[in-house]
């Protein structure tokens, strides 16, 4: 499974859905979701949390380069875990 969070409205019903996820589930965050980063990873250290560079960049968020992923590597991951869930 990926996880892919767009958006920054972090209800009860994502932090439920992220609480439920094996530590292997990689999660994407793209578009407004970038600005989470820091709350995500803080309160799910076991999940594998990424951010879409670009959208990061648009939007100032800066974060070290080993969370930052490109769309190649967003293909990569989505061909490794099937299905996506959009949160």
């Amino acid at each position: 499974m990926l996880a892919v969070l767009t958006g920054s409205d972090y209800t009860g019903e994502i932090k439920a859905q992220l609480g439920g996820m094996k530590p292997s589930t990689p999660v994407i965050l793209c578009g407004d979701g970038t600005y989470l980063y820091a709350e995500l990873i803080g309160e799910f250290p076991a999940l594998s949390i990424y951010v879409l560079a670009e959208d990061a960049l648009a939007r100032g968020v800066t974060l070290s380069a080993e969370y930052l992923i490109d769309y190649r590597d967003w293909v990569a991951l989505s061909h490794k875990f099937y299905p996506w869930v959009l949160l």
